[in-house]
């Protein structure tokens, strides 16, 4: 892919060890790091050292490029009914607006305070048509929660704009925030999502919601109509520790039922093998599914 001339988010996690996660994006720029914790952007001049026409480059921080260590990356470039990157500052005021241009419902969207520690990394989900949502911490285990709307969507606006609230993690006055914004792709607004693919009638991407039944032979299958390159499954009423966290699967490390390898997001652990896919408890779990054209 040629970064240069395209907006677009690059995340990099290390497989085989314990390392910390990364994520750039070219509106912020090359070097400028966050991390899925409570800490603010930093600059790695050794992390990832630029954007190039053929993807990017990285330098010699262990994060990015400990030597004889596997790494893993995800690339979302930014395109309608898909993926956008938005920067904004903070106004500290409830019920603010914040505008896009995907042309359809978001589906999930990622917050970051860029210049304030202590800060959680959020994530707001859409789970219908009517712009009901959920949210959760990325950087940590707790339960999906519903507090106070900090990130929000409304189905009459929803294909143009998002809510947010006043919270600090999302909204001080005065700060700088990053958000990285996806479509929901499923539902009432599903055609102007169903624009890739040789024909310009398939979507890219997919969220929404089942129920675990606790099976590790015969779990909950999920249809999305295409198959994905990249998951993630959290679970909403479970919380704490190990498990209750966002599980990151992608069909390059491995995709099989007998050996998923998957990694968290609170978590800087190694990649782990989970045969059952992320545990498929007796819960509801928001899955959110990829498909790279």
């Amino acid at each position: 892919f040629d970064l240069t001339d395209k907006e677009a988010l690059v995340i990099i996690k290390g497989r085989d060890t314990d390392l910390d996660w990364h994520l750039y994006d070219t509106k912020r720029g090359a070097t400028k790091a966050l991390h899925f914790d409570d800490t603010s952007e930093g600059t790695d001049s050794n992390g990832l050292k630029a954007f190039t026409n053929t993807g990017f480059t990285v330098g010699s921080d262990n994060d990015v490029n400990q030597s004889g260590k596997r790494f893993r990356y995800w690339v979302f470039i930014e395109n309608p009914g898909f993926f956008q990157i938005n920067l904004f500052t903070g106004d500290g005021q409830n019920n603010r607006f914040i505008a896009h241009d995907l042309g359809t419902m978001m589906g999930m969207s990622w917050i970051k305070c860029r210049d304030q520690s202590s800060r959680s990394f959020r994530c707001g989900i859409t789970t219908a048509d009517n712009g009901s949502s959920g949210q959760f911490n990325l950087d940590d285990g707790d339960q999906w929660n519903n507090d106070g709307g900090a990130i929000t969507n409304y189905s009459t606006t929803g294909t143009t704009l998002m809510n947010i609230s006043g919270f600090d993690d999302v909204n001080a006055n005065g700060d700088s925030y990053v958000q990285y914004v996806w479509s929901r792709g499923v539902g009432s607004d599903l055609t102007n999502a169903q624009i890739f693919g040789d024909t310009m009638d398939q979507s890219m991407v997919a969220a929404g919601s089942y129920t675990g039944n606790g099976s590790a032979t015969d779990g909950p299958k999920i249809d999305l109509g295409w198959e994905p390159e990249f998951v993630i499954i959290r679970c909403m009423t479970r919380s704490g520790g190990h498990g209750g966290g966002a599980y990151f699967f992608d069909n390059h490390s491995k995709w099989t039922h007998e050996d998923s390898r998957t990694v968290q997001a609170h978590e800087k652990n190694a990649e782990a093998t989970n045969a059952n896919n992320g545990g498929n408890a007796n819960c509801r779990r928001q899955p959110w599914g990829f498909w790279v054209n």
